[in-house]
């Protein structure tokens, strides 16, 4: 069986097997529930649990990454195989930034967690691969979206710096551990990742779609995590910067393809 984008040019024609959408929709839950645990630790902001009280915020991290910039690239793949290029990338943008965290944190496990989202994705990357050849990357800055990465910026940077040093310094204990992989290094690798899905936001308008969700919802979510709870472990205890973030959050899902890349095909007249 095979899928084609509906209307794209020859040119831009590319096959997909079942079994490679398959695949990708089986990393939803493989990321986002077990083992992965992403939606298991997102959980603990709506199901009070008296063991996790005090270091929602951490959970939510790791939680807001593997399920927005992992599982959620995933099912965008399995059900829109047309836009296997940009989810790639989102995947790529994942997976390099858990090497950063793994590097700067001073921990190995999150390469581990790197290779695998790696491991993950190679049934995405034959489509991929065969978008980039036939459509080349066609890059379109606009510089009023370069603003949000500017915004994000400070707040990553403190956000990461603190998870990253503390990482190195004073490890969480094994309860705020999954499978072995301390939170901190991911939640500095969430903040990097971020900033970086907005500079390719900015720059390429073919990834908008799913950069648009991935960013959108990671950025929502933390925002109302930190305004709920902000004294937990992993937080950010400031009103003005989860306003500012939950913000952030609503520009970028208002954020909209620019009217020369929403189709490259022109329809027949009569």
């Amino acid at each position: 069986m095979a899928s084609a984008a509906p209307g794209a040019a020859p040119s831009a024609r590319y096959a997909v097997r079942r079994w490679q959408r398959v695949v990708a929709g089986l990393m939803v839950p493989f990321w986002s529930v077990l083992p992965g645990m992403g939606l298991i630790d997102l959980q603990v902001m709506f199901v009070p649990d008296s063991y996790y009280a005090d270091s929602v915020a951490l959970m939510v991290s790791w939680g807001a990454f593997l399920t927005f910039l992992v599982a959620l690239p995933f099912g965008w793949f399995a059900v829109r195989p047309q836009e296997a290029l940009p989810v790639a990338v989102v995947l790529a943008v994942g997976a390099a930034t858990l090497l950063v965290g793994a590097v700067l944190g001073g921990q190995w496990p999150p390469a581990v967690v790197a290779l695998l989202v790696v491991v993950s994705a190679l049934p995405v990357l034959p489509a991929a691969l065969h978008q980039a050849r036939a459509e080349g990357l066609v890059l379109r800055v606009r510089p009023a979206l370069l603003l949000l990465p500017l915004a994000a910026a400070p707040t990553a940077w403190r956000y990461a710096a603190d998870a990253f040093s503390t990482a190195q310094t004073d490890p969480s204990r094994e309860a705020w551990q999954t499978n072995g992989v301390d939170h901190w290094p991911v939640q500095g690798s969430l903040a990097i990742a971020v900033v970086a899905l907005l500079v390719v936001l900015a720059h390429w308008p073919r990834a908008v779609p799913v950069v648009r969700a991935a960013v959108a919802i990671t950025l929502g979510t933390m925002a109302l995590c930190w305004a709920a709870f902000p004294d937990t472990v992993g937080s950010v205890d400031s009103v003005p910067v989860a306003a500012g973030t939950l913000a952030l959050a609503l520009l970028v899902a208002l954020t909209g393809k620019p009217a020369t890349a929403r189709s490259s095909v022109r329809r027949p007249t009569t």
